[in-house]
């Protein structure tokens, strides 16, 4: 990027340049159309730098990715590799995606530079060897550093957040554990209460049962007690005259 930024690259973009047209071009059109190429480069400029900016966070979801698969089980070992071949591939496409951008950057510079020097020999300027103008990156430069700055605390508070979520989900874990041993231990507790009540249940059946069958057997006994008690009645009368 600095040849781009100082010109000294050398593509042998003469072939793309009408020389001869850009002489006889009327110098406000001239003018013009140097203004529109800068505008162009400066705009294709922004964009590689937010080619290489999405590069380099693509480099370093790859390393942390790599960083994990060390670091993991045979169980997620699976599922981050699938992951990492895949950001990988995205990786490369970014890198064969630049490198036609950078050429390409390179080109619109030259031919700037072209354009440039035609102006400035038909409006009388010398040129002495190695002056070629220079792009301003300076505000490109501080908005990068201004995003990653803001990109680094953004990273600290979601990994704060990402702490602090762990600990709720520990807390949160360890209440329906506790939750799940008084819940087992109440139904442990209904089920003997459940069985105390069935056993008495069949107590009170066979209660039930003994009791019919003593009532069944004293029932046939108990005319013939009657009249035994009123003969002993009538007997105790005799023996005992008033």
């Amino acid at each position: 990027m600095e040849q781009v930024a100082d010109g000294t690259a050398d593509i042998g973009s003469e072939g793309k340049v009408d020389l001869v047209s850009l002489e006889n071009m009327p110098l406000g059109e001239l003018e013009e159309k140097l203004k529109s190429l800068q505008e162009d480069l400066e705009k294709l400029v922004r964009f590689v730098n937010d080619q290489e900016e999405e590069l380099t966070l693509q480099r370093q979801t790859v390393q942390e990715l790599q960083d994990k698969l060390a670091n993991v089980g045979d169980f997620e070992r699976l599922e981050l590799e699938n992951e990492l071949a895949e950001e990988q591939e995205r990786k490369e496409f970014l890198d064969r995606t630049l490198t036609g951008q950078r050429r390409n950057l390179k080109e619109r510079q030259e031919i700037l530079l072209q354009h440039l020097r035609v102006l400035r020999r038909r409006q009388g300027v010398m040129e002495f060897d190695g002056q070629t103008p220079t792009i301003n990156l300076d505000p490109i430069v501080v908005q990068l550093e201004t995003w990653e700055n803001k990109v680094i605390q953004e990273q600290k508070a979601l990994a704060t957040e990402i702490q602090h979520l762990h600990k709720s989900v520990e807390e949160t874990q360890a209440m329906i554990k506790q939750l799940d041993t008084e819940q087992a231990q109440k139904t442990k507790q209904l089920e003997g209460e459940r069985e105390n009540w069935q056993q008495a249940q069949v107590e009170v059946a066979q209660l039930q049962v003994r009791l019919d069958l003593y009532e069944n057997t004293l029932k046939p006994l108990e005319r013939p007690m009657n009249e035994t008690k009123h003969q002993l009645g009538i007997l105790g009368e005799w023996l005992n005259p008033s």
